[in-house]
C-alpha cells in the first residue's frame, strides 16, 4: 500500500534532516533516473546518506542507511550536481511555506576555506510533477531530474538557463478561493476572520 508523502510528513522529515546542516557533501550518486543520493559527513553525527526520489508514485526525501552505487558514467544531472556541489556544505534545509517542497541550500567552500556562493536544490514532491531542480546563486536553473519545455508546459519551463520560479498553485485551490472571496464580498462567508486562502488551506491541507 502506498503511503501519501504529504506536507505533514515532509514537515516531520524536514525536522529530522536538521542534523545534516553544517555537513559536507562527500559523494553524489544517481542510482536511478529519478533518484539522487547524497553522502554527507558531519563530525558530530558521522556519515549520513540522504535519498531524494522524484518518481511519480514514490516521491520522497529521507535518510537511508545504505550508500548508493555509482553508475559507470554519471547521468547529466548527477554530473552537474557533482560539478557544483561536491565538497559543498549544507547551510539550510527548509520546507517551503508548509507545502510539499523541500529546499536544500549549499555553500561552496572557497580557497580560504570559507563559505562562498550558495546554491539551491529544490525538491518539489508533487506526484507526477515531482522534480529536483538545481538553482544557481543568480536564480537560474542549472539542471533538473526532469527538463520541461514549452511543448510540455506553457505555464512553467524547467530548462538550463531559465529563471527559476515556484510551481503554480493548484488550479482547484485557486477556483475555490475565488468562490469564497466572491461569497465574502456579498457578506455570505465569514470563516472566523480568516482570509479565503487561509481557510482553504486549513480545510484541504494542499
Amino acid at each position: 500500500m502506498k503511503i501519501s508523502f504529504n506536507d505533514a510528513v515532509l514537515a516531520r522529515i524536514s525536522q529530522e534532516l536538521q542534523l545534516l546542516v553544517g555537513g559536507k557533501i562527500q559523494r553524489i550518486s544517481q542510482p536511478q533516473p529519478l533518484q539522487i543520493v547524497f553522502s554527507i559527513f558531519k563530525s558530530d553525527v558521522g556519515e549520513k546518506h540522504l535519498l531524494i526520489d522524484v518518481s511519480p508514485r514514490f516521491y520522497r526525501v529521507h535518510l537511508t542507511s545504505t550508500r548508493a552505487p555509482n553508475a559507470p558514467t554519471p547521468p547529466a544531472f548527477c554530473a552537474i550536481l557533482r560539478k557544483y556541489l561536491d565538497g559543498a556544505r549544507i547551510t539550510k534545509i527548509t520546507q517551503r511555506d508548509g507545502d510539499r517542497i523541500l529546499d536544500l541550500h549549499f555553500a561552496v567552500i572557497n580557497s580560504k576555506g570559507n563559505d562562498g556562493e550558495t546554491y539551491l536544490l529544490t525538491c518539489e514532491l508533487m506526484g507526477k510533477h515531482a522534480n529536483a531542480i538545481l538553482v544557481s546563486p543568480q536564480n537560474k536553473i542549472l539542471h533538473a531530474t526532469k527538463l520541461i519545455n514549452s511543448r510540455v508546459s506553457r505555464v512553467r519551463e524547467i530548462l538550463p538557463g531559465k529563471e527559476y520560479s515556484a510551481p503554480p498553485a493548484p488550479q482547484v485551490a485557486r477556483e475555490v478561493v475565488d468562490v469564497v472571496e466572491y461569497q465574502r464580498s456579498r457578506g455570505k462567508f465569514r470563516p472566523h476572520g480568516k482570509s479565503a486562502a487561509q481557510f482553504w488551506m486549513s480545510i484541504t491541507r494542499i
